[in-house]
């Protein structure tokens, strides 16, 4: 037996809940990732409703243009593409297409750090990012083959990118093995 459950949080606050029970993998995989994409294409919750965590879009991409003065700096070209890389990625999970992408440990960043390696990406705040409200964390591993245990967390505290008002967002979704007696 299997059980998804999705979550969604505003603000520390549940905002929705989702529980199902199913008798075999494949079906409770396939439908796990049918949900993930309906809420990716929706601009509910954490996403643009274009397949992209829209703060963590918006964060990658403000922080790329504020340090484009340093393009010729290798750690920079090194920023840029692991940034695009994880946009791609996570945005691939979501929509559940096939993407390649080789591993990465980004620390390049002064707020924030992420990486990709045998299917397990993982993103938290670091260095100066606590200090200046950026605390983001997303961790996922619907890449692995693991039927035991899938899980995708999201908290998408990536500061409000310069808004006055900020509200975040945490998605769960696990995908876990049951065992009934």
């Amino acid at each position: 037996m299997y059980s998804l459950l999705i979550k969604q949080v505003k603000d520390d606050k549940l905002k929705d809940i989702y529980f199902i029970c199913f008798d075999s993998f494949d079906n409770a995989y396939k439908h796990m990732r049918s949900k993930l994409k309906e809420y990716g294409l929706s601009k509910e919750c954490i996403f643009d409703g274009k397949g992209n965590i829209k703060e963590m879009y918006k964060y990658f991409n403000n922080e790329v243009k504020e340090l484009s003065d340093c393009k010729g700096e290798d750690w920079y070209k090194k920023l840029v593409s692991h940034t695009n890389e994880s946009l791609k990625l996570i945005r691939s999970i979501i929509l559940n297409e096939e993407v390649k992408i080789s591993s990465f440990n980004c620390t390049e960043s002064m707020m924030i750090k992420y990486s990709y390696k045998n299917g397990i990406f993982n993103l938290s705040s670091w260095n100066e990012g606590p200090s200046n409200g950026i605390v983001p964390s997303i961790q996922t591993n619907l890449l692995k083959l693991n039927q035991n245990h899938y899980y995708l967390y999201v908290k998408d505290d990536f500061g409000g990118n310069d808004r006055d008002s900020y509200s975040v967002n945490d998605l769960y979704l696990y995908l876990i093995e049951c065992n009934v007696e």
